[in-house]
């Protein structure tokens, strides 16, 4: 799956959910800008920038502005790991965990995490299982 797919799965997601959720934005970035994002600092080219860094879950929630933050090529690298008859329905998962999570965040429940997995698991069963059935960001995952 490339990188314009991807985007095009997560863009029709969130366009699906934007009347339930105002200002519910996507931001696509590559690595490199989402790493220094994710981190809180500017990316900077230079020595030292080669640096292996641990690998970071490849979207982000901004509850406050109702923004997702979403790193296309590290996407694409966990879809790499999968079965081709899974890769979208990974996709799909990844994109409405977040957006759950963001509209739980706003109800005042005490887990939002937790509430959006189980609204996941609840309806969207085989999403869920894509991307909870196992440790998805394990070195070891295509165990």
């Amino acid at each position: 799956m490339n990188a314009k797919e991807i985007e095009g799965i997560i863009t029709r997601i969130v366009k699906d959910f934007s009347h339930l959720m105002p200002g519910l934005s996507v931001q696509f970035m590559k690595t490199k800008a989402y790493r220094a994002r994710v981190v809180g600092r500017t990316a900077q080219p230079g020595p030292g920038s080669q640096d292996i860094m641990p690998p970071l879950y490849p979207l982000q929630s901004e509850p406050k502005t109702n923004r997702l933050l979403i790193c296309t090529e590290e996407v694409n690298a966990l879809l790499a790991r999968e079965a081709p008859e899974l890769r979208t329905a990974m996709v799909e998962g990844l994109i409405l965990n977040e957006i759950l999570f963001l509209a739980v965040s706003r109800s005042g429940e005490p887990d939002p995490r937790a509430k959006a997995e189980e609204i996941l698991c609840r309806y969207w069963p085989l999403q869920y299982a894509t991307i909870f059935g196992r440790k998805l960001l394990s070195p070891n995952s295509s165990e």
